[in-house]
């Protein structure tokens, strides 16, 4: 089971690819905080490289940056924090315990996703993504199948043999293999 596992990651990863991190941990579009980042950077690497100069002013200096940094990390953050107080407090007085459980648990409207039709042009609606991703899988899915395939009919039961984990694994090794030869 683990080998199948293994093979389905494996077909994952070099069909999607794996996604790159693009932000440092501690990471903020703020053009001052970019600003003193860069300008502590420096003078760390001008501190490392200089030995004539005061190291004891140096220093100073870099800790006086760093403190400019927090600083300003500690303003933005203000904003942000008077900004969720203001719509927690401008909300009706029967939905303000739920805005402010979902304001702080940082669950907000999910960010869109973006699907394109076949000829490269964006869908907006909703209907209209749902539409065309059950295009793109009936597609993937089906390819090659014959359509005659009759429809079940009668009670729902379980299999009279049921499909064991080999058969899978063995199931994914030649459709991998048929795909990898197309």
């Amino acid at each position: 089971m683990t080998e199948l596992f293994g093979d389905i990651k494996k077909c994952a990863s070099e069909v999607l690819g794996v996604k790159k991190a693009t932000k440092k941990t501690n990471y903020s579009t703020d053009v001052q905080v970019v600003e003193l980042v860069e300008k502590k950077a420096e003078m760390n690497r001008h501190l490392s490289s200089n030995n004539t100069k005061d190291r004891k002013e140096a220093r100073k200096e870099v800790k006086g940056v760093q403190k400019q940094i927090g600083k300003r990390l500690c303003e933005i953050e203000n904003k942000r924090a008077d900004s969720l107080a203001e719509t927690i407090t401008s909300t009706d007085n029967t939905r303000r315990m739920f805005e402010a459980n979902r304001l702080l648990a940082g669950i907000g409207s999910s960010s869109e996703i973006m699907v394109h039709n076949s000829d490269g042009k964006d869908i907006h609606t909703d209907a209209g993504k749902a539409n065309e991703a059950m295009k793109h899988f009936r597609s993937q899915l089906t390819e090659g199948v014959d359509e005659s395939l009759p429809a079940f009919i009668g009670e729902p039961k379980p299999l009279d043999c049921p499909i064991t984990s080999a058969e899978v694994a063995h199931a994914t090794v030649i459709y991998l293999s048929a795909t990898l030869m197309n």
